[in-house]
Order: structure tokens, then C-alpha cells, then sequence
């Protein structure tokens, strides 16, 4: 379905990718899975693996969000810098730019 509606309907292509990397991919990936269970099998049964398997890594922490610094608006007369938050710069007298008429 996702192949014939590729040319018809937006998502029909990106969904006829992913299901034929579901076909490509998934088939070696359980017989990869399934040998390394029967090779496990097989070496508990002659005794040279325990009899269960380890356990996962636990879970991460959950991050939590932090506020950002407060900021505020320098120049509200002009919106495009108050939309941009513009803050200036104070560099010092010596790197003042000195225009001339």
C-alpha cells in the first residue's frame, strides 16, 4: 500500500523507505538474536554459563529542566532590537569607533 500510494500521497514514500528497511533489516537481526539464545542455551546445559542472563543497564536519571538566566530588554523603542534582545557591548574607551563626518 505504501508503495503504491507513494506517488499519491506525501507520507506513502517515506513510509515505503522504512518499511523496506523493516524488511531488509529485521530478518538477520532475529537470527542474530535467536543464535546468540541457543548458543547460550546450549552452554548452560553443558554448564559452562549461568543459568539466567545478566540484566540490563537501569535506567538514566531524569534530567531536569533548569530556567534560563533572566534577561532583559535594553532598547524597547526600536522592536526589531527588543525583539532580538539586542544587548550592547561595552568593549571601552580604547575600542570606541570614531566615525567623521
Amino acid at each position: 500500500m505504501a508503495r503504491e500510494s507513494a506517488l499519491i500521497v506525501l507520507d506513502g514514500y517515506p513510509l515505503q523507505v522504512f518499511m523496506q528497511a523493516v524488511k531488509d533489516q529485521v530478518p538477520p537481526a532475529i537470527a542474530v538474536i535467536t543464535s546468540g539464545l541457543r548458543d547460550h542455551a546450549k552452554a548452560v546445559l553443558v554448564g559452562t554459563a549461568p543459568a539466567s542472563l545478566p540484566k540490563p543497564e537501569p535506567n538514566p536519571a531524569q534530567l531536569k529542566a533548569v530556567e534560563p538566566p533572566p534577561t532583559h530588554v535594553v532598547n524597547k523603542a526600536d522592536p526589531v532590537l527588543a525583539a532580538a534582545n539586542f544587548q550592547p557591548l561595552d568593549r571601552g574607551p580604547e575600542r570606541i569607533l570614531k566615525v567623521t563626518p
